[in-house]
């Protein structure tokens, strides 16, 4: 959510707490209401405003004896407070909705929001009891978020331009204000394991000292939650792509992330497993998915590093694959698979020799010699000494 659209919904909201206040209307109405603009101004940062009203929605619930409304108003009021630092206040509402929880087995009410929950924990302390309680509702929740989430993945090309398409939604590298921003989320993305402020300064700002690097984080950071937001996913939504928590940053468990990455290591253990080898298509369909660099345009630590040589073994060994394969089987379509790996790496001696057999194959011997020209070229440029070819 943009702060355009959540301003306007706090507005909204305002103006339905005035309407209902005059009302005095029954059944929970001005209570929810006021705790519904309570959660939209701590989303946005107003904290005493939405202290007001989430304190005048819980003591309208007590006094109607809604408990299960009480239990979810204790978790925002804690999430309130630890996030304006008051640690004790923040444990205390904690330990009210556990119990509140527990005494009359409360799994979800509302107004809960997810976003909230994993907040608490990251900053509450819990007894093992506490803890299990609020294991057994974050289970709860995910796993009702995954079935829906499972249904609509988010698709992200991480092979050459980056890419997140979900929900009709788009992100491209020209939707950040910088490649450190991008940077940020295509590596929480790809690590598998949370990183932590201190991890993510030292990857991207390694020449920077200590407070110059974490002063830089916390400006790419609030840049990446506006981007997100755009779309739906900022880190204070029900539906955050990201979220921190005592180890670090990390992809919300909700989601369900699929990636061309992915892809081409399965299709490369299919190929590699299968009693069909040489299948022409799968190879074929193994080097379509390669569309460069893994992470490409960024400078990340050794671990990319060592990811883009992986990947891009994978793709030329199924390319020299291919031109084999293509080559006894006079497949002259598998040429343009040739052309796009000299693209990748204009030296390629391999991928040269099965591209000027190919068109040779099939009679383009002035195709075959004009790539045979511009190759000995560019390699007498670059290595300084003639092609062995």
């Amino acid at each position: 959510m943009c702060s355009s659209d959540l301003t306007e919904m706090i507005q909204r909201a305002r103006t339905i707490v005035d309407s209902l206040k005059k009302e005095n209307p029954s059944h929970g109405m001005e209570e929810l209401s006021s705790a519904a603009l309570g959660i939209l101004l701590k989303r946005a940062g107003e904290f005493e405003e939405a202290e007001v009203h989430l304190r005048n929605s819980i003591t309208g619930s007590e006094r109607k004896g809604a408990q299960q409304s009480v239990h979810a108003l204790c978790l925002q009021l804690a999430d309130l407070y630890f996030l304006r630092g008051e640690e004790e206040l923040g444990n205390e509402y904690f330990c009210k909705w556990v119990n509140l929880g527990r005494k009359n087995r409360y799994i979800y009410s509302v107004p809960f929001t997810h976003q909230s929950l994993q907040r608490v924990l990251a900053r509450c302390t819990a007894s093992p009891e506490e803890a299990s309680y609020a294991q057994e509702v974050v289970r709860f929740y995910e796993t009702a978020r995954k079935k829906s989430y499972s249904e609509h993945p988010l698709v992200v090309q991480l092979l050459g331009s980056f890419r997140l398409e979900v929900g009709g939604h788009t992100l491209t590298e020209k939707d950040f204000k910088t490649r450190k921003v991008s940077g940020l989320l295509k590596y929480i993305l790809v690590r598998g394991q949370p990183q932590s402020r201190e991890q993510l300064a030292g990857v991207f700002w390694p020449e920077s000292d200590r407070k110059s690097s974490a002063t830089s984080l916390r400006v790419a950071l609030y840049e990446l939650r506006k981007t997100l937001s755009s779309i739906g996913l900022g880190f204070d939504c029900e539906e955050a792509l990201l979220k921190e928590g005592r180890d670090g940053f990390s992809l919300s468990e909700t989601h369900v992330v699929v990636t061309d990455a992915q892809r081409m290591e399965r299709l490369y253990e299919q190929w590699q497993s299968s009693a069909s080898e040489n299948d022409l298509s799968l190879l074929m369909e193994l080097c379509d998915i390669y569309q460069g660099p893994f992470l490409e345009n960024g400078e990340y630590d050794d671990w990319v590093i060592i990811q883009r040589e992986y990947y891009a073994g994978i793709y030329f060994e199924a390319l020299h694959a291919l031109g084999e394969l293509a080559l006894q089987t006079s497949c002259l379509k598998a040429s343009k698979y040739m052309l796009k790996g000299l693209e990748f790496d204009p030296l390629d001696e391999v991928s040269y020799s099965h591209l000027t057999a190919l068109y040779e194959q099939a009679g383009q011997n002035d195709r075959a010699e004009s790539i045979r020209r511009q190759f000995k070229k560019r390699f007498r440029l670059e290595m300084g000494f003639e092609a062995n070819i």
